[in-house]
């Protein structure tokens, strides 16, 4: 079966989406179909083909005209899919992608509603009202569109299947939860007790992960603990002042982006991952820690939330009081965290590995949906 994967994030993957793609591509290749995924590529550039870890990978330009560059950008990407087709399978990641004309079948992969994003942001500034403005005005009748086409609609967690039927018109039997997943080989298990006091975050340095609130706890806990922020994103200037500000300067490492066997580095030098975000679906960042071991505590978003209990993840309240309670707490108790990350690794090999997750949506490849509920 002939199946093209159309992603709004660039490849190779920078973030969660663009890693989600990728892994979901070479499983379904494993299968016997034939892939072409379509990635942004440069502004104003020209398409441009390569194989990302043997996928094949079309890099289609796109126009930053902003507020309307999805919908500028539109023509340049269905001129694209016309010339690659025809499909058997149109799968769309959202969000932030036009809609398509295809005459194959659509499977819609949100991520996340940019409605229930952007409300979700906690920073204060014209920036975020106007990305508030942007999802409501833009994003939301894109994902609408969707919505209506698609044959099928996966949701990375239960909270985003809430919000595609609570927010849009779309009936609850249309839409089937597919949790994110973990590569177990990318992602090997080191179990030992970690005595330390080095705190580590991953993911993007950007709007409603929670961060300022972070470096505010981290201003409450003692002097020898500190802080590794491995990423990028449009907030490093601000989280830079934030922690100069505060006087965290000596305490806060900022890494930018890092590549996979760097990322494994600092967990295996960090004692404890934070995951301090207002808004998260399903976070690689966090299953990864998860399979890796490293002791974490996160707020209670997305699939956190709802691994909590059969995890025994450490979920803290929202303030940056609570969040450095809870730090304090687990790196006073060495003993206690590293059985909790056992039993997290656990739980990401019974229910979060890649194969598991590919292996149902081919199933729902294989079978359309003939009425939805």
């Amino acid at each position: 079966m002939r199946i093209a994967i159309v992603t709004n994030n660039v490849l190779p993957p920078r973030e969660g989406i663009g890693r989600h793609v990728l892994e979901t591509a070479r499983r379904l290749m494993a299968r016997g179909h034939d892939v072409q995924v379509l990635a942004k590529g440069e502004a104003f550039g020209e398409v441009r083909a390569q194989l990302v870890e043997q996928v094949p990978v079309h890099h289609w330009p796109h126009r930053p005209l902003r507020p309307f560059h999805h919908q500028a950008t539109r023509p340049l990407l269905q001129d694209l899919l016309d010339r690659l087709g025809p499909f058997d399978v149109l799968h769309a990641h959202l969000p932030l992608l036009p809609l398509l004309h295809t005459e194959a079948r659509v499977i819609v992969t949100c991520h996340g509603t940019l409605s229930a994003d952007t409300e979700a942001f906690t920073e204060r500034s014209w920036r975020a009202r106007a990305i508030r403005a942007q999802a409501r005005l833009v994003a939301r009748p894109m994902e609408q569109a969707w919505f209506d086409r698609a044959e099928r609609i996966i949701a990375v967690a239960g909270c985003v299947q809430d919000e595609i039927v609570g927010r849009y018109r779309v009936a609850p039997g249309k839409v089937t939860v597919l949790r994110n997943g973990v590569d177990l080989s990318r992602f090997p298990f080191e179990h030992r007790v970690r005595g330390g006091r080095r705190l580590l975050f991953v993911g993007r340095l950007g709007w409603r992960k929670g961060l300022f609130r972070l470096l505010d706890a981290l201003a409450r806990l003692p002097g020898d603990v500190t802080l590794d922020l491995v990423g990028e994103g449009p907030l490093e200037a601000d989280l830079r002042t934030h922690a100069e500000q505060l006087g965290l300067g000596s305490r806060v490492q900022f890494h930018g982006f890092l590549p996979h066997p760097e990322v494994i580095l600092a967990h295996r030098s960090a004692d404890l991952f934070v995951n301090p975000a207002d808004y998260e679906t399903g976070p690689l960042t966090l299953l990864e820690a998860m399979a890796l071991g490293t002791p974490l505590i996160t707020t209670a978003t997305g699939l956190a939330r709802e691994l909590g209990e059969e995890a025994r993840l450490v979920l803290a309240e929202r303030t940056p009081e609570a969040l450095a309670h809870a730090i304090a707490t687990c790196l006073s108790a060495p003993d206690e965290a590293a059985a909790r990350a056992r039993i997290a690794r656990r739980t990401v090999e019974r229910q979060l590995g890649w194969d598991r997750m590919v292996g149902q949506l081919a199933g729902m490849i294989a079978q359309p949906l003939r009425q939805a509920a």
